[in-house]
Parts: C-alpha cells; structure tokens; sequence
C-alpha cells in the first residue's frame, strides 16, 4: 500500500470516529416541543390564573437558521488498483480546491445545504507492464466542479459549539483541460493526448463537522466531507478503468449567519 492511501486510510478512521461521536450527540439532543400540540400563545400584559391542570406543550412555528460559507479544502483520493492490460495503478494527486455551502435547517432533525465546490486534479494512470501503442504512464489534468444537495441534522454541544452530520447525491463535472501527454511502451518521448470528453459522475456525498460560533453572525466551521463515485473515463471507452474510488475532503469554512442561532 502507498504512502498517501496509508495516510487517506487514517484520515479516513479519524472521520469515522467524528461521525460516530456526532451520531451520539445527536442522540443525547432533547426532543423537541410536541408539533401535535396547541398553537402558543401571544405574550400579553394580562395576568391569567392558574391553569387547573398541566396542558400539553405547545407547537412552535418553524424558524429557518439561514446561512452562507465559503470554505478551502484538501482533495485527497486513495489510490486503486487492478487489472488491465497487466497491473495498473489509478491515482489522483492531491490539490486544493474551493467549496461555497447555502444552508437552511428549521429543528435538529430538519435542514439542507446545496454544495459548489471545485478543484483542478490531475488523473494518473501507471502500469507495470503494457503493450505497443498502450501507455504504460498516463495523466489527464482536468477541472472538477461538485454540484451537491444534502439533508443536515445538527444539535447544540453547547452555547458556542454545534455539531452536525449531511449525507446526500451530488454530480461531478470533469472537463480535461487542453496539453495532456502521455508516455508510450519504449518510447522516451511524451505524446499530446486527445479525444477527451468532459464528463459527469453521480456521486454520494457524507460527512460531519463543527460549528464554532465566534459572534453573533460568524461561525468557524470545519468538517469532513467524503465523496464516492465511479473514476471518469473521459468517454474513451474501455480505454481507461471506472474504478470505484473515494474522495476526502476535510474543510474548513468562514460561516455568515443571517439569523442568529437558537
């Protein structure tokens, strides 16, 4: 195993041991007012007596929290292996990428986020053995951008820490930027690569994170963010493999709050 699956493996343990911390806590989240119950009251100056007999909770409106971010994160992808044309290994070098998140919850169980992100990666392709006119190194640089909707459930460690978790589906847009080379068995010489397509993936996307709540309206926010989806192929075919692969990203966003949490 390489160094940086090694190193993706454990990043990877680390976020499933913040997933299953958060999936306690979330747990522990008191339930909230009976939504079965009778509407509350508007607040008056008036005096009422005693009630005779404990009523039932009342049901409170929904309130949206409403907020934007604009975060920076890491791409790292574990590498794959298999077989074609002998022993391949498929690889993504790691990059920096952009990611801007609208998010709307309305209780600890209800909200959504819609996810932009992008990241410049370079696809590499090795093989130990290969045929003439079959590359045995190839790499494809190329413009990722993620279009995502997922569905949050957040709770309130405290006044100035929350925690939340998102699963949801996503696209992936590769689009292979132009002067991607190649290397041929036996031959020293790099070779312009063509034919590429752009091409778009369904993805998963799941994570967990934190909210630290700085001011009224400003949050620090970082978090996990896993995605999973079939290797692009650039619609060569049988050319290059659509192997499974999976993508970490841990993040870190400035958070505007446009109402104040509760």
């Amino acid at each position: 195993m390489t160094p940086r699956a090694q190193k993706s493996l454990r990043i990877i343990g680390l976020t499933l041991a913040a997933s299953l911390i958060c999936a306690l806590a979330l747990a522990q989240t008191p339930k909230p007012h009976n939504v079965f119950g009778p509407p509350c009251p508007a607040l008056t100056t008036q005096s009422n007596p005693l009630p005779t007999h404990k009523p039932l909770p009342c049901r409170k409106g929904l309130h949206p929290q409403t907020s934007l971010s604009l975060g920076a994160f890491a791409q790292l992808t574990i590498d794959r292996t298999g077989e074609m044309y002998g022993s391949t290994t498929q690889g993504t070098a790691p990059s920096a990428g952009t990611l801007g998140t609208f998010r709307q919850t309305f209780s600890p169980w209800l909200g959504y986020s819609v996810n932009l992100g992008y990241s410049r990666v370079s696809e590499q392709y090795r093989s130990e053995s290969g045929y003439y006119g079959i590359p045995n190194e190839l790499n494809i640089n190329s413009n990722m951008y993620e279009t995502s909707v997922t569905y949050i459930a957040h709770t309130s460690a405290n006044k100035r820490i929350s925690l939340f978790g998102d699963v949801g589906p996503a696209l992936l847009t590769f689009l292979p930027i132009p002067g991607n080379e190649y290397s041929v068995v036996g031959s020293p010489d790099q070779m312009a690569l063509t034919g590429l397509s752009v091409q778009v993936r369904p993805t998963g996307v799941f994570g967990s994170g934190v909210d630290i709540h700085l001011s009224r309206h400003l949050d620090l926010r970082t978090e996990y963010r896993g995605l999973i989806y079939n290797n692009p192929d650039f619609r060569t075919g049988d050319y290059l493999s659509k192997r499974l692969t999976l993508t970490s990203e841990p993040t870190f966003s400035v958070v505007y709050n446009f109402t104040h949490p509760r």
